[in-house]
């Protein structure tokens, strides 16, 4: 692939130098302790990084592989070297490719924006990989079509490449089946975990009972909502028909000004009350459209909405 590590549409959203930035984030998990002390204990080593946190006082039975010798020569003070331990956690990100995602389809793009589910799959990637590099376990799902197929991703960032090919051949179809890929990121997890759920919300809320009891029970929940720019400022006008994309059915209309700034209020009353339920449960919530610069997205965005630091 080159330089170019994600190439789902016309615009490169993740290529080299993206990719060093990303090295130097990290996930922001809030529902759990990040590390615990090592100091002299012995066991194995079941992922994540260990790094030096404090000094204390020696005591007798500490292990003498933990003095720290440079001190004694410069001070007579015999002390010990305490780490910590970044624990690998477990993340889940779940990407949304019902038909609703493949707009504008590539006939219909405006200033060679990416769709919503390639510009979902490069934050998913991004997101992988800032994980992967932090050595957590990653899985992914995709879900449309009454279906959710996974993805296991593993804790090795250079795992991301075959991620990437499994993004490629993602297209987007059928009506959207949230509520199934969260109940099964529910029953595949053991233990509780992060689940970034990538999506343009389509689904009427019925994903919403799921998501208030992950976050009842612990999850640590994240929900980025992608819409494009034609959605949020449609230039149609006159008579059209309107076709579900994920259904079928078809709506005739006659668009005036005066409808279409009903439907931008409709939009933002939709887009505010995901955020006000999110708000209520303590789940993240980040919106944006695919007209948003993908780098400032993760970069500026993602850290804004604490997902990301």
């Amino acid at each position: 692939m080159g330089d170019v590590l994600v190439h789902m549409s016309p615009n490169s959203l993740i290529n080299k130098d993206l990719l060093a930035k990303l090295e130097r984030l990290e996930v922001a998990f809030r529902r759990a302790q990040r590390g615990r002390p090592e100091g002299e204990r012995s066991g194995p080593h079941h992922g994540g990084r260990i790094e030096f946190a404090d000094y204390r006082e020696y005591s007798p039975g500490d292990d003498f592989r933990h003095v720290d010798w440079n001190v004694l020569s410069r001070t007579d003070d015999l002390v010990v070297k305490q780490f910590e331990r970044e624990e690998q956690y477990l993340v889940y990100l779940l990407l949304d490719c019902s038909a609703s995602m493949d707009f504008p389809r590539s006939g219909g793009r405006r200033g060679n924006l990416p769709t919503k589910l390639e510009y979902g799959a490069a934050c998913l990637a991004a997101l992988a990989y800032i994980g992967l590099a932090a050595r957590h376990r990653v899985e992914m799902a995709s879900f449309g079509a009454g279906r959710c197929e996974w993805f296991p991703v593993g804790a090795d960032k250079n795992r991301v490449f075959s991620l990437l090919d499994r993004l490629s051949g993602l297209r987007a179809a059928g009506e959207t089946s949230t509520a199934l890929a969260l109940k099964e990121a529910f029953e595949r997890s053991r233990e509780r975990c992060l689940i970034v759920l990538i999506s343009d919300l389509f689904d009427e809320g019925r994903s919403r009972g799921i998501l208030a009891t992950l976050a009842a029970k612990g999850y640590d929940t994240s929900i980025i909502h992608v819409v494009s720019r034609e959605e949020v400022e449609p230039r149609a006008r006159g008579r059209i028909i309107l076709r579900d994309a994920e259904t079928g059915d078809a709506v005739p209309l006659r668009i005036t000004d005066a409808a279409a700034a009903r439907y931008r209020r409709a939009l933002r009353d939709f887009g505010e009350g995901w955020s006000a339920f999110c708000g209520t449960h303590d789940i993240r919530f980040l919106s944006t459209t695919t007209d948003v610069p993908f780098e400032d997205f993760i970069m500026r965005y993602l850290r804004r909405g604490g997902l990301v630091r």
